[in-house]
């Protein structure tokens, strides 16, 4: 334990405790909070407490100890868990509260800039074809530039005003504008482009881009640690607010990420289902009559015998319909290739959902019944969690890669998915605004020119 930290904190935060004994149990309190904040092999091995300067680190573990409204945050604080909500973690000082209420008010109309629009924009333009594959890339540049342009024409409004700037909301839409963009490129304008050839090179070439530029931006990391502990500039509010900020993005990346892995193993260990797909058994992307419907059983189901298939092909229909009028997804009730997706996917997959991993688990069969019970009851609303929904939309996103004849770049894809999400989580933990968003930006130009380069 730093005694001079301990000294610090008992005379500014318990200046009555004069006993030896009352000390005591002040250095109790604090060493098992320290001691989490410094485990590198824990959640916070991302959060550089060390940088901060002693008032600093005082100031941050009164507030967890004392001030913070989440009673258990000490024994929940060091938990690595996906589920783990970091909001009471955040360290509000009274200088930035009363900065931001004196701001807001002399400034009533202010709104930050709504970047998360420009990623169903982004989304149009991948996937309109009346666009070259080419005019796509050169748009997505010229986006790019127009990004850090308004960002730093906004910084610099503030600046002008004498005031610093930082703006959490843009680093972390800015990365999921990324992150949408390079997925949605890579399967609307790779994978299922029937004019590319040899589309494992692309995805083989953008695999190593990644892992380079995650190397890349481990080093400039190292040299910002440097750089933060010789300046001693970092603040317990500058922290915590990124810390949340990440931890927040991390968590719902990885439920998207533990959702892939859970298919990716299905697709290893059950060779039976997830062989290569018999000719005669594929279902076309065309509408069929009620007759032709019930004629094509053997399609639906591969020539497998199932239980209760009338059953199961009408629940299969009333979630397409859902999924069409109220989900915004491109299928109908109709139409032989929906069917068979949806059908082998809630179905034939047994794979379970788990949230964790002692987990009894929940099959697609009852996650589906489920939600058309709530359906049944109540009208139109969402699925009973979002992680649910996840593993059932991304699921169907497999089944039709399954029904392409593209199981492998389905995998490959999952393994893009990954690095990606990966290396833009990075981006938060220079703890810095300017730095954060200047690399986001430099990431995308990168992966942008890396896709010209092949697809050229």
């Amino acid at each position: 334990m730093d005694k001079e930290l301990l000294d610090y904190y008992i005379e500014r935060f318990m200046p009555n405790c004069k006993e030896a004994e009352l000390k005591k149990g002040q250095e109790n309190r604090l060493k098992p909070l320290i001691k989490k904040l410094t485990d590198k092999q824990s959640v916070f091995k991302d959060f550089p407490y060390e940088l901060l300067d002693t008032k600093q680190k005082a100031e941050l573990l009164n507030f967890w100890l004392n001030i913070s409204p989440e009673r258990q945050i000490i024994s929940n604080i060091g938990k690595d868990d996906v589920d783990r909500e970091f909001d009471n973690f955040l360290f509000n000082d009274d200088v930035t509260e009363r900065f931001t209420k004196e701001f807001m008010s002399e400034h009533p109309n202010y709104e930050p800039w709504d970047l998360s629009s420009e990623r169903v924009k982004n989304r149009k333009i991948i996937r309109d074809h009346s666009f070259s594959t080419r005019n796509v890339l050169k748009e997505l540049s010229r986006l790019n530039e127009v990004i850090i342009r308004t960002i730093f024409d906004e910084v610099n409004q503030f600046k002008v005003l004498g005031i610093g700037y930082r703006n959490l909301g843009y680093v972390r839409d800015y990365i999921d504008y990324i992150s949408d963009g390079v997925l949605q490129f890579l399967v609307y304008r790779v994978i299922v482009n029937e004019n590319i050839r040899d589309k494992q090179k692309i995805i083989n070439s953008l695999s190593e881009k990644l892992k380079m530029l995650l190397s890349l931006m481990n080093k400039q990391l190292e040299r910002k640690r440097t750089e933060q502990q010789n300046q001693n500039r970092l603040t317990s509010n500058i922290l915590t607010e990124y810390f949340t900020a990440y931890r927040t993005h991390y968590n719902r990346y990885f439920k998207e990420l533990h959702i892939l892995n859970t298919l990716k193993l299905e697709i290893e260990e059950d060779t039976d289902l997830f062989s290569p797909l018999n000719e005669k058994y594929k279902a076309e992307k065309i509408l069929l009559s009620e007759e032709e419907i019930k004629s094509s059983k053997s399609i639906i189901t591969e020539g497998h015998p199932i239980y209760d298939y009338e059953k199961k092909l009408e629940e299969t229909r009333k979630i397409i319909k859902i999924m069409c009028f109220y989900g915004g997804r491109q299928c109908s009730p109709n139409c032989l290739q929906d069917i068979k997706v949806y059908f082998r996917e809630i179905y034939m997959s047994k794979v379970k959902y788990k949230e964790k991993e002692k987990d009894k688990g929940k099959q697609t069969l009852a996650i589906v019944r489920d939600y058309l019970k709530l359906i049944e009851s109540g009208g139109i609303q969402p699925f009973e969690k979002t992680a649910q929904y996840m593993f059932f939309r991304e699921k169907i996103s497999r089944g039709y890669f399954i029904e392409m004849g593209l199981l492998d770049l389905y995998v490959a894809k999952a393994d893009i998915h990954e690095k990606l999400y990966n290396l833009l989580l990075k981006l938060y933990l220079f703890y810095d605004f300017l730095d954060s968003v200047e690399f986001i930006y430099s990431v995308n130009h990168q992966i942008i020119q890396t896709l010209k380069d092949e697809m050229d």
